[in-house]
């Protein structure tokens, strides 16, 4: 597979992980969807902090264009969807 740009296949490999992250893949009906994702804590752990309020310790945002190089996302990939698809990642 070819990557759009070098800045998006670092973030793709970061997902996951605290901080920001790429996915990639289809939805639960086969649509292609492409996601900035931000996380406060690694997957998997726990939130052991004692807060007054909720917080949001994972959320993610739909994108169509890269926010590095610019390329149309679903074009460039279309052929890699199910390859770089991480369900279990997804909130």
């Amino acid at each position: 597979m070819k990557w759009c740009c070098s800045a998006f296949e670092g973030w793709y490999s970061q997902a996951g992980h605290r901080g920001v992250g790429m996915l990639a893949g289809k939805s639960s009906e086969g649509d292609p969807e492409f996601f900035i994702q931000f996380r406060a804590i690694e997957d998997g752990e726990e939130l052991t902090v004692g807060l007054p309020n909720a917080i949001l310790i994972q959320t993610q945002l739909g994108i169509r264009y890269c926010p590095w190089c610019g390329r149309e996302l679903e074009q460039w990939y279309r052929d890699y969807l199910s390859e770089l698809d991480r369900p279990e990642l997804k909130t």
